[in-house]
């Protein structure tokens, strides 16, 4: 095991009347404290990412069903028109 120098157990320049210490807990760590932390990070962006990715597929899905729906009633409303005035021709089917 290697020892870590941890005689100087303070953040910043060094002042006679200021002290800024720093936990016991900081010193020691094990070794392998920033890979587990990186782990984590990564593990955190992922799930976000694929979480966006769900929320888009979904909200796909839901725009192509209202302009499916809405396409259906077109149709049926074109129909009506149709049995409703015949041979009645205008310019446009929206006039």
């Amino acid at each position: 095991m290697v020892k870590k120098d941890i005689s100087r157990k303070q953040r910043g320049r060094e002042k006679d009347e200021v002290v800024f210490p720093l936990s016991e807990t900081l010193l020691q760590m094990p070794e392998n404290y920033g890979g587990f932390i990186k782990e984590i990070k990564a593990r955190i962006v992922k799930t976000r990412l694929e979480s966006v990715l769900a929320a888009n597929s979904a909200m796909i899905l839901l725009y192509w069903e209202i302009g499916n729906a809405i396409l259906q009633r077109q149709k049926i409303v074109q129909r009506a028109v149709a049995q409703f005035f015949g041979a009645v021709t205008s310019p446009s089917s929206t006039n």
